[in-house]
């Protein structure tokens, strides 16, 4: 129905609202939409003066619903075996606090708390790397700088390690993936004996990734956050026949914590919670601690159900979200009529994400033979190939600002958030210093008709923005404002995967980044 003119809307509308199946997959994350399609289903169609048949159902599908998400297994369901195996096979992990060396309790933590949380991962995974003959090792922490700054310490080749977050240009995260699913996907029988190879991510792979990983390695998170995670870990049970014993400790994987993010002072407050996840993370260190015997804790989903069961606090435990707009009769009369459209127009993203704000982030896309020094240009080069969808990297408005006037972020502490609106992570004027690099212009692409050139002041949230190649900041692993060598333009290989009109484009393409071959 996409394709539909808008007043031929009711039409599908009307047709999607009787006798309707709607499954909601990965519904942790869709909180309002489900919210929204609730209050549809439980009370305006009850409501409504003429009720047409049956209505409309949904069905919430994710591994961390809440208690009153929806239905759930029953014990029939548990007597089938490979069910069995993927719920019930234990994944004990120990619980690290990354902690300076030397340091005793209650003292003040000597340098950048985040930085030792990034050594005590690295320090752990090359020990995990160098103790094991083959496998897929899981790195996932909070930060898309913390998850940059690990893949590069890393002493594996780059055949061995792979980066995912959601900064990365979509052209390039497919093929990567296709690249990599042999390696990591979940089913497969065995891994390459003698090549042990590692995954860094953000909290990306939470979502629609049917990874399965033989070690993890996880920042300390929110338990809903966390229990997303683990299911990437011996997905199937299956870990045993794939490589054999466990870790030489007994375990399947560790959570890192810093000092700073769980550890309280004497009237047992945190004093500075965590900017993603808030006092859930705390709590839900503290909760896995109780949990954990002999120092290590199980977090199969069918032992942490017994412990979410048990009569343990479980207050805070998880990542607070938005809620939906109520949907009232005045929102539902306006959104009733299309021809002619009412304004002001209801806000729709009320309803579906529970903000009505713009996300402060831009687009970036780079093309080759835009010359850096006549920006008046750029408008007339693009409009023969305009933007395509994928070849396009979300970044935060503030970091984009930041890289075009040509500063660097020096606290690790204000690097890009990932799962959070952006502007809670934003360095103040402290934390940034100027490069040799000069301010630079970007073209904020509103169609060929109104492209405008801004300074880097200027950009707005939600801007498509294009930039030379020249500029850097961005690898095949995706957005990195530290690179300085030239981007490869995708513009014409997505636009000719879309099935666009063939264009020719003249520029100099000499010593732009190479990147895997292109599937044929």
């Amino acid at each position: 129905y996409g394709a539909t003119s808008r007043r031929s809307w009711p039409i599908p509308a009307g047709l999607l609202g009787v006798d309707t199946l709607i499954v909601v997959d990965e519904a942790h994350s869709a909180r309002p939409f489900c919210e929204t399609l609730s209050a549809i289903e439980q009370r305006w169609q009850k409501e409504a003066e003429h009720p047409v048949g049956p209505g409309l159902i949904t069905v919430q599908m994710s591994a961390t619903l809440p208690q009153d998400g929806g239905f759930t297994l029953e014990e029939e369901d548990l007597r089938c075996k490979p069910l069995a195996r993927r719920l019930q096979t234990p994944k004990p992990v120990a619980l690290h606090k990354a902690v300076p060396a030397g340091r005793g309790p209650r003292t003040k933590d000597k340098g950048d708390g985040r930085q030792i949380l990034e050594d005590h991962i690295v320090e752990k995974a090359h020990e995990w790397l160098s103790d094991s003959t083959s496998g897929a090792l899981a790195v996932v922490v909070n930060r898309v700088a913390s998850a940059r700054n690990i893949f590069k310490r890393l002493e594996l080749s780059e055949d061995r390690k792979l980066l995912l977050s959601g900064r990365v240009r979509p052209w390039e995260r497919d093929i990567l993936l296709r690249t990599w699913m042999p390696r990591i996907r979940a089913g497969r029988e065995g891994n390459d004996p003698g090549s042990p190879v590692a995954v860094v991510a953000t909290q990306c792979i939470e979502v629609g990734a049917d990874f399965d990983f033989d070690y993890m390695i996880t920042e300390a998170a929110s338990l809903d956050a966390l229990r997303q995670r683990f299911g990437r870990l011996d997905r199937f049970g299956r870990r045993a026949e794939r490589m054999g014993a466990r870790s030489a400790d007994g375990t399947v994987g560790l959570v890192v914590a810093g000092a700073d993010q769980v550890e309280r002072d004497d009237g047992g407050n945190i004093s500075n919670p965590d900017p993603i996840y808030s006092w859930a993370l705390a709590a839900t260190w503290d909760f896995l601690s109780d949990c954990a015997g002999n120092g290590l804790v199980d977090v199969s989903h069918a032992a942490l159900t017994r412990f979410m069961t048990a009569g343990m606090e479980l207050t805070g435990l998880a990542q607070s979200q938005p809620s939906a707009f109520p949907l009232l009769p005045a929102y539902l009369d306006l959104l009733a009529h299309t021809s002619p459209p009412p304004d002001p127009d209801v806000e729709i993203a009320a309803f579906l994400h529970g903000s009505t704000g713009p996300e402060a982030e831009v687009t970036l896309v780079w093309r080759a033979g835009l010359d850096p020094r006549d920006p008046a240009a750029w408008a007339e080069l693009v409009a023969i190939q305009p933007p395509v969808p994928g070849e396009g990297c979300s970044v935060p408005l503030w970091e984009a600002r930041a890289w075009l006037e040509g500063k660097t972020v020096l606290s690790n502490q204000s690097h890009d958030l990932e799962g959070i609106p952006v502007e809670v992570g934003r360095a103040s004027d402290g934390d940034l210093q100027a490069t040799h690099v000069t301010s630079r212009h970007a073209l904020a692409w509103r169609g060929p008709d109104d492209p405008i050139v801004r300074q880097p002041g200027e950009i707005r949230p939600g801007d498509l923005l294009i930039v030379p190649c020249e500029y850097g900041g961005c690898t095949r692993f995706g957005w990195d404002p530290s690179e300085t060598s030239p981007v490869r333009d995708i513009g014409d290989l997505v636009a000719a995967e879309l099935k666009r009109r063939p264009v020719l484009r003249l520029a100099a393409l000499e010593g732009l980044e190479e990147s895997p071959a292109e599937p044929e």
